[in-house]
């Protein structure tokens, strides 16, 4: 579903593999940190709910950096359409990128805080796996 939206192969590859190794970070910190031993198989259906949230993540970030439009400047839209192809375009991909992630970085704290508060929740539970599971998706 990634790679229909983004229209990039490298791009939709490294935003899984930076969700896969959150899994892995979780397991790590999970194990080691919170001493829990084993991995139940709501662990592995944990990383699907992994790739869903950080998705969402990856979709909010890329449709904030459609709509954050840059100005030109002085520039014309010929001029600044053949400005695209010199060192200006870094520098306009570049001032885009941080108005984006400026716009998109608060939504997605909230929305990944909220979800990790959720999780955590499940700690309190009466259920050992689900406790387990609220710790290790939290």
């Amino acid at each position: 579903m990634i790679i229909f939206k983004v229209q990039s192969l490298f791009v939709a590859f490294c935003s899984m593999l930076g969700l896969v190794l959150a899994f892995s970070v979780s397991y790590y910190w999970t194990t080691i940190h919170f001493a829990v031993d084993t991995a139940t198989l709501l662990w592995v259906a944990g990383l699907y709910v992994m790739l869903g949230v950080g998705a969402d993540d990856i979709f909010l970030m890329f449709d904030t950096f459609e709509h954050c439009e840059t100005e030109c400047g002085d520039f014309e839209q010929e001029q600044c359409e053949k400005a695209m192809t010199s060192e200006l375009h870094r520098d306009v991909l570049r001032e885009r990128m941080g108005r984006a992630y400026r716009k998109a970085g608060g939504m997605m704290l909230v929305s990944s805080v909220t979800t990790a508060i959720c999780f955590f929740s499940n700690a309190f539970g009466a259920l050992v796996a689900i406790q387990e599971f609220g710790i290790f998706m939290g």
